[in-house]
């Protein structure tokens, strides 16, 4: 009975991995780090080809109304200011000098003239603004839509 020594190898073991030969190989430097220049503000190209008549006649409507509300509201303070300095009076007065025989202004007749005009002329301006949203819809079948570039705002460095 022989004893190998600790260490050798027999047939049937495996081969051992060959030694890896670093002399010969070239040596590959990693690409240097790409500095990119700070982006700018992201930005997209769309088409606008299509806009609802229904929701130009929603915003429409609101805008109008708003308006009419805004128009009403001013028109009754300064109507308030001018009778309490006696504006009002005076302009009746002048009136009645002119020939006009019991010259008054009727605040709640003006205030109630002035909302119907104003609500005929929300209805008027919403019907006017759907119309050119169809006709908006048709030249763009024709011509393309209308093209818009969307840019993101620069972040900031600063904090508000």
């Amino acid at each position: 009975m022989s004893v190998e020594p600790r260490g050798a190898l027999s047939v049937s073991d495996p081969l051992p991995p060959p030694p890896i030969d670093t002399v010969d190989r070239v040596r590959v430097q990693p690409p240097p780090p790409v500095v990119r220049a700070p982006a700018g503000p992201r930005t997209s190209r769309v088409v606008v080809r299509r806009v609802d008549p229904w929701s130009v006649l929603k915003v429409s409507l609101l805008f109008w109304f708003s308006g009419v509300l805004v128009l009403l509201t001013a028109g009754v303070l300064l109507w308030a200011a001018a009778a309490s300095v006696g504006l009002v009076e005076n302009i009746e007065s002048f009136m009645e000098s002119l020939g006009f025989d019991g010259f008054r202004f009727e605040p709640g007749r003006i205030l109630r003239g002035s909302a119907l005009v104003g609500l005929v002329l929300s209805a008027a301006g919403s019907l006017g603004n759907v119309l050119l949203a169809v006709l908006y819809n048709v030249i763009s079948d024709t011509v393309g839509g209308l093209r818009l570039t969307l840019s993101e705002d620069a972040p900031s460095s600063s904090r508000i």
